[in-house]
């Protein structure tokens, strides 16, 4: 039997800004061999974002994403907690694989393995500093992960966390009332709640809790915000799973931060439209190992479209900009995934805007 490697498919809001430095990120986990009882082989994923013009070693453009070459700060994903007999300190770097000219930013995503000897709970965390200045809160960062590795009880496996993907800059609008989904995915199907990160458990540093009045659904992991001032504010939250709606106590824990940007423009405004064939917002789709997925992202603009932004899994290609089938109001970009990687067997998001 092949190997599928799922993309979901998740539509972004058009979004503005400018930032320095560290734009958040996120990190999460799989065990490989989840049956295992003994050295359990995990796969620590990571997706960092970076201010392009901090240096070239934080910038992405074109022939760096076709050659695979890694970005970011020269940092260390730690293990903090449960590090005996196992431990990591594992380079933070990531592949390069998307960057943003309009909001001066460039990101990516990267994993590598580490082989734990026996089942253990077990915590990391990614820290350093320090964030852009902030309307509340601000300095130094940190992302942590929980992992639990012994087996569940109800599936008699190895617990697998749920993931997400946030863009690093988003634009709310001053005085009105904005809505933020947060998307996540799990391959267990499990109940995913979001709650905001805890300054008593290690989670977010200089940035908890730093959204005046945000209010975030748990349940849904969406965020409403109706910022009073213009500016940045740094967003902080967990994602965990649970067996069931009843539980309420985590299988495991990943972190989640990014930027909001309050900025004064109109509380209603026309979004762009994707046209078909743009696959649809929440789309899965199933790729086999080994093989190449290809895709069209088409929008309606009267105006040029300068920009499709995107957060994508390491090895995808967009091309060049140009009008779709000759019409001057279609504008559209071609997607080329070679799945190579054994890495990305499992769930990849991928997300896109113009």
């Amino acid at each position: 039997m092949k190997s599928l490697t799922i993309l979901v498919i998740l539509s972004l809001l058009n979004t503005f800004g400018y930032c320095s430095h560290f734009y958040g990120g996120s990190i999460s986990w799989k065990a490989t061999n989840p049956d295992a009882i003994s050295n359990i082989d995990v796969l620590i994923q990571w997706r960092f974002f970076w201010r392009s013009t901090m240096s070239a070693n934080h910038r992405c453009d074109d022939t760096k994403i076709l050659n695979g070459n890694l970005i970011g700060d020269t940092g260390a994903i730690n293990c903090v907690t449960g590090c005996t007999p196992t431990t990591f300190g594992i380079d933070s770097k990531v592949i390069c694989s998307d960057y943003s000219l309009s909001n001066d930013w460039s990101g990516g995503q990267r994993s590598t393995l580490v082989t734990f000897v026996s089942p253990v709970y077990t915590e990391g965390t990614f820290t350093g500093g320090a964030w852009l200045t902030l309307n509340t809160g601000g300095g130094s960062w940190e992302l942590r992960f929980k992992m639990n590795l012994t087996k569940r009880d109800d599936t008699l496996k190895i617990n697998s966390p749920p993931t997400s993907l946030v863009n690093p800059i988003t634009t709310m609008r001053l005085g009105c009332d904005n809505l933020l989904k947060i998307y996540t995915a799990d391959r267990d199907g499990d109940t995913v709640r979001c709650r905001w990160s805890e300054s008593t458990m290690g989670e977010c540093a200089g940035i908890c809790k730093s959204v005046p009045g945000g209010d975030l659904d748990e349940e849904k992991c969406t965020l409403k915000f109706s910022p009073t001032s213009t500016g940045y504010y740094a967003v902080a939250i967990q994602i965990e799973d649970f067996e069931n709606t009843q539980s309420t106590t985590p299988l495991s824990s990943i972190p989640v931060q990014f930027l909001v940007i309050s900025r004064t423009l109109p509380c209603v405004y026309d979004k762009l439209q994707f046209q078909q064939p743009t696959l649809k917002d929440d789309a899965c789709t199933a790729v086999k190992f080994n093989e190449t997925f290809h895709s069209k992202l088409i929008v309606f603009s009267t105006s040029q479209v300068t920009e499709f932004t995107t957060l994508s899994p390491p090895g995808l290609i967009k091309s060049q900009i140009d009008n779709y089938n000759n019409n001057l109001n279609l504008w559209y970009v071609n997607l080329t995934w070679p799945i190579t990687d054994p890495d990305l067997i499992g769930i990849n998001l991928f997300c896109f805007e113009a």
